[in-house]
């Protein structure tokens, strides 16, 4: 981008919680990045911050409870994102990462969820609805080769079903290639997206459903390419069961052998991680992509984060498309993830607002493309630049006694949002997104899922029956039964 701009503000709070806000600013735009900040006079209304990041999602146009994926724990909730409207993927693209564009967010991890389709196609057609939108895209390029339904694979689950029930769920797996084959198509996604506003990484779903012989395979070539990888780890009790089940000397200190602990690697979740294993992956310079509100409705619980500060591990901040209200709204989240991991009481251990900010920022943006140099509003930075509403914000503010990050933390939303620019880009402008045509989009989509209510029932009592018997299976503990998991190993 060569077009030169300037933005003016009534506050510019260029480190939130490190650096004093500056009053009666200008920031100045050319070539994508910021050029200068100086003074502007005049009353805007406006107050400037760091553009946030979702350092975890999977592009959910369709939000899970809309078409009956009601919350639930996660294993249970997983079966039930099938029943999930048919449509086109561009358009559920546009929809998922407008609504975050909307909410303030330049940048997100895209952990994709395979269509049926050709995996480049998939991921060009991903990757062309983030550059219309306008933001930075990380793509996780998924590989799953392991344990369909259930944690130790298919075969005890068939116990649990009557045959005609069995005979339909034993095709819902998609039967995924094996992992090396998955795998391969990484450098060809790769050679066919990446730019300087996309980045491809490698997407293992997780321990439980990757084969050992796939994360093998998958530290031996990320060790070669130097690509980043991004997976979820320990997001359940149940998963924490299943993990000291099968791995005795311990799930982390696996991965670190096979040599997946490094500062390329981001795992999502780790709301059941030990203090052993927080500090291995602190010691290795792992990244932590927390979701509060997704670890909140799934019933998973909430993620060590004091116990992460306290260690030095890093953390990010993401969605996973399961906002608290179901709004994709990235302010609010914020603010929940602080006030749950604040310091409580006079002289209580926890995270500050910095803290708070650099996940929902810096530390998310490295999670994204690596860049871990971007986490401030000065010369000669990226120009990734949030806009709000500070009229609002501060509409029954006392002058000079209300501090406007407090006022920020306690009550801004998406609403609040007027513009947002990535690279200098101009991506919303007076609330509107300016590169897509986003209320067709989700007229669209209203229109495929209403469609689609017809075709859902024929299948709705076989997953009901689907959801106890896997229920049944983990309350037998079939899932910690050694001796009939193949999985590989």
């Amino acid at each position: 981008m060569t077009d030169a701009t300037s933005l003016s503000v009534d506050w510019l709070l260029a480190d939130p919680g490190s650096a004093s806000p500056v009053q009666d600013a200008r920031v100045h735009i050319a070539n994508g990045k910021i050029s200068l900040i100086d003074r502007a006079l005049g009353s805007t209304g406006l107050i400037a911050v760091l553009a946030l990041t979702n350092a975890h999602d999977h592009g959910r146009a369709f939000r899970p409870v809309s078409y009956g994926a009601a919350d639930q724990p996660l294993e249970t909730w997983l079966p039930a994102l099938m029943r999930a409207p048919n449509a086109d993927l561009y358009t559920q693209c546009v929809v998922a990462f407008g609504r975050l564009a909307l909410s303030g967010v330049a940048s997100v991890l895209h952990m994709h969820i395979p269509q049926g389709g050709d995996p480049v196609e998939e991921a060009k057609t991903v990757a062309r609805a983030a550059a219309d939108v306008g933001v930075r895209l990380g793509y996780a390029v998924p590989v799953v080769d392991a344990n369909p339904f259930v944690y130790g694979g298919a075969e005890a689950l068939c116990g649990y079903h009557g045959s005609a029930d069995w005979a339909i769920v034993r095709h819902w797996d998609g039967r995924p290639a094996p992992a090396r084959a998955q795998l391969d198509a990484v450098s060809a996604i790769a050679s066919a997206c990446e730019s300087t506003m996309v980045s491809v990484q490698y997407g293992p779903a997780g321990p439980q459903w990757v084969t050992e012989a796939g994360w093998r395979d998958l530290a031996d070539r990320a060790a070669a390419d130097k690509r980043r990888i991004h997976t979820h780890l320990l997001e359940t009790q149940t998963q924490r069961a299943w993990a000291d089940a099968h791995f005795p000397g311990g799930l982390v200190q696996r991965f670190d052998a096979l040599g997946l602990l490094n500062d390329r690697l981001t795992v999502a979740h780790g709301v059941w991680l030990s203090d052993a294993e927080i500090d291995l992956l602190a010691a290795r310079g792992v990244t932590v992509a927390v979701n509060t509100s997704s670890n909140l409705r799934l019933r998973s619980g909430m993620a060590p984060v004091r116990r992460f500060a306290k260690a030095g591990l890093a953390f990010a901040l993401g969605l996973d498309g399961m906002a608290f209200d179901d709004d994709e709204d990235m302010l609010r989240e914020l603010r929940l993830f602080h006030a749950l991991h604040a310091p409580i009481g006079l002289d209580g251990a926890g995270i500050d607002i910095g803290d708070a900010w650099r996940a929902a920022t810096t530390n998310g943006r490295r999670v994204i493309d690596g860049v871990d140099d971007e986490g401030l509003l000065e010369a000669g930075r990226d120009a990734d630049i949030l806009i709000l509403d500070w009229a609002a914000l501060a509409s029954d503010a006392a002058a000079d006694r209300a501090a406007p990050l407090d006022l920020l933390m306690t009550r801004a939303r998406r609403e609040h949002v007027r513009s947002l620019y990535v690279a200098g880009r101009p991506v919303v402008a007076d609330g509107r997104l300016t590169g897509v045509d986003f209320d067709a989009a989700v007229t669209e989509l209203r229109a495929a899922s209403v469609d689609a209510a017809p075709r859902d029932t024929t299948e709705r009592d076989v997953l009901s029956r689907h959801q106890d018997a896997m229920r049944h299976y983990y309350a037998d503990g079939r899932h910690l039964d050694r001796s009939g998991i193949k999985n590989g190993r």
